[in-house]
């Protein structure tokens, strides 16, 4: 447990470096140089000597929305600067880990169904990398996984043991991403708050406003909790103008994705307060896998093939609208020209799947021609927009299955924690939020593999197991 002198130098530090942050930042805007942002990330360096890894993995936290994607080759990107801070946190945590018995046993001791699967999944994609139909581009997707599931689910894991500290994960987040929302909403001003234009808005930032929108929908759920359970009356006032602010800022993102995510999460309260989260998730595998097999068994699915008189690129916001719910939307017609392909691909490869991060390179010769729309030719070089899909195409059945085995787990530990636990009752909902609005948007979105969404995703998986932790910790045990 930290003490009182450590908790007010690393909370000194970490105001210090958000003030520098925001300072250089400005002026990295102000004059397109965003190399003014290595003076505060520079100070990192000096920064860990004087507060431990704590303090960095803090300030990696706040670097996550405000983080900015560039350009290193013609074929080669990295997000600047919170993807170089990983990459100094895996080492110096690797380091820690291997140097101390204790730490390298507790490793290899943690018997939490989420760890385990998660130590399944990284183990899985090096075995799938093997085998990868491009063994170069799946390496590069191995090691980045390593150093997501360092800093963002070993690390919390093995220095945060109260639910405390997920509150103060929420908040360094929570921070960052209001300074992001407002920098959006004063470009969505000057651009009249345009549906075809909205992407200008949230960058540099964010790539799109789908991986904006998805961050804020995260947030959303956290601040009405944190509105209900603040005993300060002031305190009240500032989240309620804040949530006020991040919703119509999620309006005017104009992501469909993101709002059924937020539309999911009342109904998953409900399901949590009946205690009916297993027979869902159950029932809801069992009615997606039927539905998926009666389509392409029967060749129901034909009767989806698009029109290009209807599948067009709408203007307006009210036709985007219409055209979802009719099926006749551009960009679902283009998913469904994916998902087709990647249903072939499983079929096809269904031990180790075609390799991480191959879905591009191989999909074309899996298309059905009778599916294609206006951009097929898919010049972005965009993947499947269906997380679930992709796994079982590029990781074969069993790294499908053990997605979903790791999603199932989550949820259920997280119904046992909050009819278990009053104390932490709130928080276990709040990672369930989280959660849900993650696997909402995984059904039309790849979103796992960015900083913006992978980071919170793992947040949220670490802090079941630091929410079961804290239950048992009093008893001189570990997960």
């Amino acid at each position: 447990m930290r003490s009182l002198k450590s908790e007010t130098r690393t909370n000194f530090l970490l105001l210090g470096f958000m003030l520098s942050f925001a300072l250089f930042g400005s002026f990295a805007l102000l004059l397109n140089n965003y190399y003014l942002l290595c003076v505060p990330f520079g100070a990192l360096l000096l920064l860990t000597s004087i507060g431990g890894i704590e303090v960095l993995f803090f300030f990696l936290l706040f670097l996550i929305p405000l983080s900015v994607e560039q350009k290193i080759t013609t074929t080669l990107s990295t997000d600047f600067p919170d993807e170089l801070l990983m990459w100094l946190i895996t080492g110096v945590a690797w380091v820690a880990i291997l140097y101390s018995k204790k730490l390298c046993s507790r490793l290899f001791t943690i018997c939490h169904p989420v760890w385990v699967l998660v130590a399944m999944s990284v183990f899985w994609v090096f075995l799938t990398m093997v085998f990868s139909s491009h063994p170069l581009i799946s390496l590069k997707y191995f090691l980045s996984k390593i150093w997501y599931v360092t800093c963002f689910f070993i690390l919390p894991i093995f220095i945060f043991s109260k639910p405390e500290h997920i509150k103060r994960i929420f908040q360094v987040v929570l921070f960052a991403m209001l300074i992001v929302v407002a920098y959006a909403f004063v470009k969505q001003v000057s651009i009249d708050f345009s549906f075809l234009r909205v992407n200008e808005a949230v960058r540099p930032f964010f790539r799109n406003h789908v991986n904006y929108s998805a961050l804020l929908a995260c947030i959303i759920p956290l601040l009405i909790i944190s509105i209900f359970y603040t005993k300060s009356f002031k305190l009240k006032i500032l989240l309620v103008v804040a949530l006020t602010f991040c919703i119509i800022n999620i309006v005017f993102a104009y992501s469909r994705g993101a709002w059924l995510g937020l539309i999911c999460c009342p109904i998953f309260y409900f399901i949590l307060k009946r205690k009916i989260v297993k027979p869902f998730l159950i029932s809801s595998f069992a009615v997606l896998g039927v539905a998926v097999f009666l389509l392409i068994s029967t060749g129901m699915y034909n009767n989806l093939k698009p029109t290009k008189k209807d599948t067009i690129y709408h203007t307006d916001i009210q036709y985007h609208l219409k055209a979802t719910y009719e099926l006749t939307d551009m960009s679902f017609a283009e998913r469904f020209y994916r998902w087709i392909a990647g249903v072939k691909m499983t079929k096809s490869k269904p031990v180790f799947g075609f390799g991480p991060n191959t879905f591009y390179l191989n999909y074309k010769a899996h298309t059905n021609a009778d599916f294609e729309t206006w951009v097929s030719a898919n010049y972005e070089k965009s993947s499947i927009h269906n997380y679930y899909l992709l796994q079982f195409a590029e990781q074969g059945l069993i790294g499908g299955c053990i997605f979903l085995a790791l999603i199932y787990f989550a949820f259920t530990k997280l119904e046992v924690l909050y009819h278990a636990n009053k104390k932490v009752s709130h928080y276990a909902l709040g990672i369930g939020f989280v959660m849900v609005v993650i696997c909402v948007e995984l059904f039309v979105n790849d979103l796992i593999e960015t900083d913006k969404i992978g980071s919170v995703f793992y947040l949220a998986l670490a802090g079941v197991v630091i929410l079961e932790k804290s239950t048992v910790i009093e008893k001189g045990t570990f997960l």
